[in-house]
């Protein structure tokens, strides 16, 4: 869909734990959600995660001169347009950090039916893969359709997956 676009979605930043700029903020780019651009420059792009090598953590190439850090105290939520161009911060500290991010949608644009709770897993990793990524066990990359943070096809039992 061409950008600037209505908002389809929000997106929640809940703090578990506060959030610094050490252990990693959500960044926010005000406006963003205004911009016709389709890629941002330095966001992250489906092949930088089919790279197996550690990241070399002195170097950021989606840092922006313009993006705002969310500095959020234990329990705090932040609420934003599915549009606006955010990112998690990288956590620095030696302490992991906790945040909630769920993302809702407009109903229209969910399938009609949801084929995932439709069709029992026990049946679904018997399916051929293609099959499965039809009924939702697949993801949009980099992440779009995880579920608590992994792709869904780990929900199934069978390993020859």
């Amino acid at each position: 869909m061409p950008r600037p676009r209505q908002a389809l979605g929000i997106s929640a930043f809940w703090a578990i734990d506060g959030t610094t700029e050490l252990n990693g903020s959500t960044e926010v780019i005000p406006g963003s959600h205004l911009w016709d651009e389709q890629m941002v420059e330095g966001a992250v792009k489906p092949a930088d995660f089919s790279n197996e090598t550690a990241p070399n953590a002195s170097s950021d190439f989606g840092n922006r001169p313009d993006a705002v850090k969310l500095m959020m105290p234990s329990g705090s939520l932040a609420i934003a347009k599915g549009t606006l161009w955010h990112r998690g911060g990288a956590n620095r500290s030696d302490r992991p950090r906790l945040i909630i991010t769920p993302q809702y949608c407009v109903g229209w644009v969910r399938q009609l039916e949801n084929m995932a709770l439709a069709v029992p897993a026990e049946l679904a990793e018997k399916l051929p893969e293609r099959a499965r990524e039809l009924i939702g066990y697949s993801i949009h990359p980099p992440f779009m359709g995880q579920v608590d943070g992994v792709h869904p096809r780990r929900l199934l039992r069978s390993r020859a997956i």
